[in-house]
């Protein structure tokens, strides 16, 4: 197992705004419930990600990630996990985005583009 860092997950129980206050599924793309220990020694039910890493997350839309290759993918997240790709957002420019299963795996309003090979988070 890939340790999955300690800088994007919600507590299931955060009751705070935006968080889950109980339901993972409240706080796309976190929709995963999962028991985790953290770096100190606590267990708890944390909201995870089901298909991607928090880089490959943060680098979604966010990042241009230049060219439509392997050299690109490699930019959008873990280059090991292959986690992310490279996509066209317009005529100028490539960015990130993240493989998904279906809606759930695509922060707020985005869809998955699950007729893609493999499915893709839409711009």
């Amino acid at each position: 197992p890939v340790p999955s860092g300690n800088h994007c997950l919600w507590r299931q129980d955060a009751a705070g705004p935006g968080g889950p206050a109980g339901a993972c599924s409240t706080i796309r793309p976190y929709v995963r419930g999962t028991s985790m220990t953290s770096v100190d020694g606590t267990t708890t039910n944390m909201c995870s990600l089901r298909v991607s890493t928090c880089e490959s997350q943060t680098a979604f839309s966010m990042f241009n990630c230049m060219t439509l290759n392997a050299a690109g993918d490699a930019s959008c997240g873990q280059p090991a996990l292959h986690d992310g790709v490279c996509r066209m957002l317009d005529a100028a420019s490539n960015r990130c985005t993240v493989f998904c299963i279906s809606d759930d795996d695509c922060r707020g309003g985005v869809v998955c583009d699950t007729g893609a090979s493999p499915a893709v988070c839409l711009f």
